[in-house]
């Protein structure tokens, strides 16, 4: 009997080391920053997507803390309050503009909180300070954006469908231009009718250049023959104004009268 007793007390032992130890481990899982200084801040959300507790706060793809507690917000807006265990090298980092996101991390679906690093220009937030929570966009409005676009698609797909089924059958300008043998013809001698007319345009062009060199030909004769009568006059002129000069002079039968 006292051997059962023995047996059964060492179970208790057992039981509640292992206990105390799962303890341990989920507590030390939560608190990732153990031992390093860490400090607090929050986030308000609209949903967080299922983060929990525990869940690694990440910077440019590095662990800088955890989540520490997750709750509603104790005021009547609704929001769920997030606050982080960061630890203390990166409070610098931390800004007032600085963001959070909660993010799906790989396939499995674990949530994430991601920190976009705040501008120098804002204050650095302190102990239990507050940083802009930014809502996720959940996998149901995915869906239901994806959903939207293929009903879009279905749709245009369905007036194209329509479209092409009335060109076809000559419905329209279009079907009309593509299935009647007669605007094809028609077309086809207006601009064999326009190719004439640019060919006889053509021709009455070349044979107006041609008259227009040959006026100006003639006029370049013309010119030739005015410089011809001038000097001629010129030289006649001059024989004029020496026969003047003798008489003037005496010489000669008439200078003599």
């Amino acid at each position: 009997m006292a051997e059962q007793h023995k047996f059964l007390r060492l179970g208790i032992f057992v039981s509640i080391g292992m206990i105390l130890l799962l303890i341990g481990i989920f507590y030390v899982g939560s608190k990732q920053s153990l031992f390093t200084p860490t400090f607090k801040v929050k986030a308000y959300f609209t949903n967080i997507e299922g983060l929990r507790k525990g869940a690694p706060v990440r910077m440019s793809g590095i662990n800088v803390g955890a989540v520490s507690e997750i709750f509603l917000a104790p005021d009547t807006t609704g929001k769920v309050l997030v606050i982080m265990d960061l630890e203390k090298d990166v409070q610098r980092f931390i800004r007032k503009n600085t963001e959070a996101y909660v993010e799906t991390e790989g396939l499995v679906g674990n949530k994430v909180v991601n920190l976009q690093k705040g501008t120098v220009d804002q204050p650095v937030v302190e102990e239990g300070g507050t940083i802009i929570g930014m809502n996720p966009l959940g996998l149901a409005a995915i869906l239901g954006e994806i959903t939207e676009i293929l009903g879009s698609t279905k749709s245009m797909s369905s007036d194209l469908a329509g479209i092409v089924s009335k060109i076809n059958s000559g419905e329209g300008t279009i079907g009309k231009l593509l299935n009647d043998d007669r605007l094809y013809e028609n077309t086809n001698m207006i601009l064999l009718t326009a190719n004439r007319g640019l060919e006889a345009a053509v021709s009455k062009y070349d044979t107006l250049a041609t008259l227009v060199a040959d006026l100006g030909k003639n006029i370049n004769s013309v010119v030739k023959n005015a410089d011809n009568v001038m000097y001629t006059m010129d030289t006649l002129m001059s024989h004029v104004d020496g026969v003047v000069k003798d008489v003037r002079s005496g010489k000669g039968i008439v200078g003599k009268l």
